[in-house]
């Protein structure tokens, strides 16, 4: 189950009211799965030890910000409430990561700043900043996280382009630069994509 970006029409956010699970197997089909709560995906989904998360809109006029996660295993799905200062944001700013074994969600907030709330038994937030790094009229995306732990930042607009690392505990950045090519903006990055090798003799 994959669930994608839902549809948005203007200013109104149309929910899903029907959920399918397509099995792989010999017998690969798709399947209803019920779920009493219409909402509508405003995210990607991440996968953690067998379950499906992903933010989004639900309640009255699909206003609400909520993190539905579903149980693969089980099949059955769940919600929690996203922090209230994550209920104003737009999803399209906004990125959901495996933080450790957790889910997280980070986004930033004015320029240089952001946050990344991590979910346990209830959220807890982390703050950091590029002020100290770098100018800041330079405004990033954050794309994901390492398994190392370092969060994945991306210049938003064209121009140079460049990858930044920031490690979360010696709060240290690194800088990888991507020679001879300029960014037109909008430029998808893929940091888990790895190629197998084979030694030839």
């Amino acid at each position: 189950m994959t669930p994608l970006p839902g549809n948005h029409s203007g200013d109104s956010i149309i929910p899903y009211k029907e959920h399918k699970v397509f099995t792989l197997g010999s017998k690969s089909s798709w399947r209803t799965v019920e779920c009493n709560t219409i909402h509508c995906p405003g995210t990607i989904s991440v996968c953690i030890n067998g379950v499906v998360y992903y933010g989004a809109y639900v309640g009255d006029g699909m206003k609400q910000r909520s993190l539905v996660r579903f149980d693969v295993r089980t099949e059955k799905f769940g919600f929690t409430k996203m922090p209230e200062s994550v209920q104003t944001l737009s999803y399209y700013s906004s990125t959901l990561m495996n933080y450790n074994g957790k889910i997280a969600l980070a986004y930033s907030k004015g320029y240089d700043t952001y946050e990344l709330w991590v979910l346990e038994d209830e959220w807890s937030k982390m703050c950091f900043s590029t002020r100290s790094w770098t100018q800041p009229c330079i405004k990033f995306n954050v794309e994901g996280i390492t398994r190392m732990g370092e969060i994945i930042l991306t210049p938003r607009y064209g121009g140079e382009f460049y990858v930044v690392y920031y490690n979360l505990v010696t709060k240290q950045f690194r800088k990888i630069d991507i020679e001879g090519y300029k960014s037109p903006g909008g430029v998808v990055v893929s940091w888990e994509y790895v190629e197998a090798s084979t030694m030839l003799l």
